[in-house]
């Protein structure tokens, strides 16, 4: 069974994705899990503190996970992204679709006014784009990939448009327009496969 302090991290976890941090109500959360305010104060001294427990225990593993598997990818590493991505249109859950991807969310709602969150956050973008730069620097050296776009510059590329597409969902509250952005940067790498 869970211990409480990762039942706290998980409520407050889908209470973000849900509502958002600033709609964040500690003393509503805790409630409905039966729990003291001293009892979550023991485990988090304030509500950003709980943030940072939610992106370094959950959220930031999550997203970066899929991306960590391209520098071991057997695959040709065009095929590799591609499938990523195309996996990620494929698995797209509904909340993600109503509320949209909760890491974004949180970059653009905390970012300003809590620099130590987006610090957390940055890391793990940081990371994803590593592993990125990795794999494409891979594929170039195996001569998978054109070398017209430094690796660096086309992970950026990737990113932008998955991060980008990810808030469409939260907007249009369909996948349509995600969906089609995410199959238009499938389609886009093929042009720098080395056949």
């Amino acid at each position: 069974m869970k211990n409480t302090r990762s039942i706290i991290i998980q409520t407050a976890f889908e209470a973000i994705h849900k509502n958002g941090f600033h709609q964040l109500r500690i003393d509503k959360e805790i409630a409905k899990l039966g729990i003291t305010k001293g009892a979550f104060y023991h485990y988090f001294k304030s509500k950003g503190e709980l943030l940072k427990a939610v992106i370094i225990e959950i959220l930031g593993p999550g997203f970066v996970k899929p991306w960590k598997s391209l520098v071991h990818s057997e695959e040709h590493i065009i095929d590799a992204i591609q499938h990523l991505l195309q996996n990620h249109i494929d698995q797209s859950s509904l909340a993600e679709i109503k509320y949209g991807c909760i890491y974004n969310n949180l970059v653009h709602e905390v970012s300003v006014e809590l620099p130590e969150v987006r610090e957390v956050l940055l890391v793990y973008f940081e990371e994803i784009l590593s592993y990125l730069e990795q794999a494409i620097s891979q594929g170039i050296v195996k001569d998978q990939i054109k070398p017209s776009l430094k690796p660096n510059d086309l992970s950026l590329l990737i990113m932008s448009v998955y991060n980008g597409s990810n808030s469409m969902n939260k907007l249009y509250q369909k996948s349509t327009p995600y969906k089609k952005s995410i199959k238009s940067i499938i389609l886009l790498l093929e042009s720098i496969r080395n056949e």
